[in-house]
């Protein structure tokens, strides 16, 4: 069970200050990637560079003994820039089912095992789960959003995601779960319950008061 902060930023430096505020306490960070496109809103580095990320060698801080690196991408065609994540050092990429065809996603998962890089597959909310019998034995993770606006803080949390968490679970017994979007430690507890392996956690972390000790609340549940 990880416990996995999700940073979003509109700039670098805010993407290493969020960074630097977690890096001694999880063992795992998320960086939310998002191109506009897929999604409405935008982040680092599209928010400054459009289409064309070009600094993504500013993410070589992330290459330490610390914490390993998770990316999600939010975007439309994620194979394009792909090279250019793995040459930055993450240490897993997650790419959404949605954003791409079954034949690139193909593709995408193979050159992250030939580059040593774990591989998940995002699903939005309405997603099916049926969509991934033809990836699911390739994949170190599955990642259900559990709001239906993606690319946002503070979301509201949708409790369908639990039935499709169960569902998943059912049918998949050995995948690694993750949950983003919406979660609490309200609802922590009950993801957990239900067959949740790792937490991802955006504005319930990074909008506390005290973030040390809102992660170790949330230790406290898993």
């Amino acid at each position: 069970m990880e416990i996995i902060p999700a940073i979003i930023g509109k700039d670098f430096d805010e993407v290493e200050e969020k960074f630097d505020q977690v890096e001694n306490l999880v063992r795992w960070v998320q960086f939310d990637i998002m191109d506009g496109l897929f999604t409405e809103n935008e982040s680092w580095p599209y928010f400054d560079f459009k289409e064309e990320p070009e600094n993504l060698e500013y993410l070589d801080f992330v290459r330490t003994d610390t914490v390993k690196a998770e990316l999600h991408l939010m975007v439309k065609h994620p194979e394009k820039h792909l090279s250019k994540w793995i040459e930055a050092g993450v240490d897993r990429v997650l790419v959404h089912y949605e954003a791409t065809s079954e034949e690139v996603l193909n593709d995408i998962i193979e050159e992250l095992e030939q580059a040593e890089v774990q591989v998940g597959i995002a699903l939005k909310l309405e997603t099916s789960i049926d969509v991934l019998d033809n990836f699911i034995d390739k994949l170190d993770v599955v990642q259900l959003m559990g709001i239906a606006e993606i690319g946002s803080y503070g979301i509201q949390f949708n409790e369908k995601v639990y039935d499709k968490i169960k569902g998943l679970r059912a049918r998949y017994p050995g995948a690694t779960i993750e949950v983003d979007g919406g979660v609490s430690l309200e609802n922590a507890k009950k993801l957990i319950e239900v067959g949740v392996d790792n937490l991802v956690i955006g504005s319930a972390i990074f909008k506390s008061e005290n973030i040390p000790e809102t992660i170790l609340k949330f230790r406290s549940i898993i």
